[in-house]
């Protein structure tokens, strides 16, 4: 018998796979964000410069404007409640200037007195000057010093309004002191404290 003669098909060379190398991608951390706050949270201050600009030199103005306000407050204050009494002089002479006068200003100034002891001797002081037998003849006018102005005959003034029309006569002043009497040509100053005699006060001529 004849053999059958099988031919073999040739087999194809196996292709060889070479991994083709890859180059490595690299990938950037992302930057870590900031924590949300939680809910209800109030964010954190920031710690800001505080920015200089027209501001301060606004408040400087500001500070300028209300220093000069009570400098020329404290001013008026003053030379409100100042009259020109004259130089000093003696009794006699005072005797002699207040015969002359045909106008007699008498000042009850109570104003700062905290005891009401010594408020009320001013004023019983400025009474009994009115009273006495030395003011007869005379045009007496009759002002009280306050804390909230000037009261005269006619009701309550602005203490100006008071102290501008003691250029006008000659001036008995009454204030809080240690109790005495000075003598000027145009006033007599006199202080009462807490103790007062009844009728002490007054123009008595022997």
């Amino acid at each position: 018998m004849k053999k059958k003669i099988v031919k073999k098909k040739a087999k194809a060379p196996k292709e060889e796979i070479h991994p083709v190398p890859q180059t490595p991608i690299e990938f950037e951390e992302p930057e870590p964000r900031p924590a949300e706050p939680e809910a209800g949270t109030p964010p954190e201050p920031k710690n800001e410069e505080p920015k200089k600009g027209k501001g301060s030199g606004f408040k400087i103005f500001v500070v300028l404007l209300l220093f000069a306000v009570a400098v020329v407050l404290a001013y008026y204050f003053i030379t409100a409640s100042a009259f020109d009494t004259g130089p000093g002089v003696d009794a006699e002479t005072f005797k002699n200037n207040f015969a002359a006068a045909e106008t007699v200003y008498i000042v009850m100034d109570v104003r700062g007195v905290k005891d009401p002891t010594v408020s009320n001797n001013v004023l019983q002081c400025g009474v009994d000057f009115a009273a006495s037998s030395g003011m007869g003849g005379k045009d007496a006018v009759y002002f009280s010093f306050g804390d909230d102005g000037c009261t005269a005959p006619d009701g309550p003034h602005p203490l100006q309004d008071c102290v501008s029309q003691l250029k006008n006569g000659l001036t008995i002043y009454v204030k809080e002191g240690p109790g005495g009497a000075s003598y000027y040509s145009k006033a007599m100053v006199v202080t009462v404290g807490k103790t007062y005699t009844f009728g002490t006060c007054g123009i008595k001529w022997v």
